[in-house]
């Protein structure tokens, strides 16, 4: 069995959570007998890492960029892996015009479409227009459809009336590091001014549709001890100096943390984890602040219940998010937080990790080769 991932920028993973997924399930699957995988990479991957093989997985560059050029992107990379690869999985829908071609060359082509992409505000109406037709289109054209939640599966079946081929899988997590030794992290807290167990926390894109504005705004408007951190890449756009004004100094904007041991010490150290996020599927941040035993207050949506299984912590404005941190702060140790923390962290152990992830993987993928 020889698998091709495309669409992701490529691994070493140092981008988001197709590079993170595309290496785990890569990685894994090459534990297999028989099977061999292949990455195509962004041509921009070559400046973090030019290597023809990465832990058993085979490496191919792009002469194109995916932010630059999405679709020659795509294209680029099934013409790089067509004639040798039995399976080909795209990460998004920037393949719908061409994902047939594999089809009638025998080879297996399956679809992760990653979320309701034309849902995201960012985007002008005219860009959400072209996304819808791009999702639309990647429906009718792939062969198999694999989403990565049963949220999205669901919606995608409803909105497309894609049911023929169609499945979902999830995303996985590893347990943070400093579950059984927590000795380091003091240090690392004390570089950010943050201490153990004494502030709440986001790690998110600051984009819109993941509601960081009702947060920052719910948390401003609570009388608390603890300050707000918030972990993300501080790019000058609008929605940005709208959050550092609405902080107005009260939330340490902290950029993005890169290094992963200094993040998992932050998502470990933290009393609270607030997700906003709202689009997206079995979302990558919160499985990891589950795997952290943080305490989680979650956007209120089929995606977020789906992943903590209704035991979390929810909100839909910022009224209900003072409510939240007003309750833990007046009583950060009660019992029933730690409930909610240990049901976190059952659910990765349980269902949400990645060699039971890849497992499943390699089921479907031998599924699909014998149909």
């Amino acid at each position: 069995m020889k698998i091709a991932f495309i669409g992701s920028r490529g691994i070493p993973a140092e981008y988001g959570g197709f590079e993170t997924f595309v290496e785990e399930v890569g990685v894994g699957l090459t534990e297999y007998d028989g099977v061999n995988v292949i990455v195509v990479c962004d041509k921009y991957q070559r400046d973090l890492y030019s290597g023809k093989e990465y832990k058993g997985i085979e490496l191919i560059y792009s002469k194109y960029s995916k932010a630059e050029n999405p679709n020659l992107y795509y294209w680029d990379s099934i013409k790089k892996v067509i004639n040798v690869v039995d399976i080909i999985y795209s990460c998004g829908v920037g393949a719908a015009f061409t994902s047939w071609i594999p089809w009638l060359k025998g080879i297996k082509f399956v679809t992760n479409p990653d979320g309701m992409g034309w849902w995201r505000s960012k985007w002008s109406y005219s860009t959400k227009i072209a996304l819808y037709f791009m999702f639309w289109l990647s429906t009718k054209t792939s062969e198999y459809y694999l989403s990565d939640s049963k949220a999205i599966a669901e919606k995608m079946e409803k909105e497309f009336n894609r049911r023929k081929k169609s499945d979902f899988i999830e995303y996985g997590a590893h347990k943070n590091i400093f579950i059984n030794n927590a000795d380091d992290i003091g240090s690392i807290l004390n570089s950010y001014g943050l201490a153990a167990n004494k502030y709440h926390l986001i790690v998110s894109r600051l984009e819109p549709e993941n509601n960081v504005h009702h947060i920052i705004e719910g948390y401003c408007n609570t009388e608390r001890t603890f300050p707000l951190a918030i972990v993300g890449n501080l790019q000058d756009t609008a929605y940005v100096r709208r959050l550092e004004k609405l902080g107005n100094g009260q939330v340490k904007f902290l950029g993005g943390i890169y290094n992963n041991k200094k993040l998992q010490a932050v998502r470990y150290g933290a009393l609270t984890y607030l997700h906003g996020h709202s689009v997206g599927g079995t979302n990558p941040s919160l499985l990891e602040a589950m795997a952290s035993k943080n305490l989680c207050i979650c956007h209120d949506n089929s995606f977020t219940r789906e992943v903590t299984n209704n035991k979390a912590l929810y909100f839909s404005n910022a009224q209900d998010v003072s409510k939240h941190l007003e309750a833990i702060e007046n009583s950060p140790t009660a019992k029933e937080w730690d409930e909610i923390r240990e049901a976190g962290f059952r659910r990765i152990n349980e269902y949400y990790n990645w060699p039971s992830i890849i497992s499943r993987y390699y089921k479907y993928f031998n599924t699909i080769l014998d149909s």
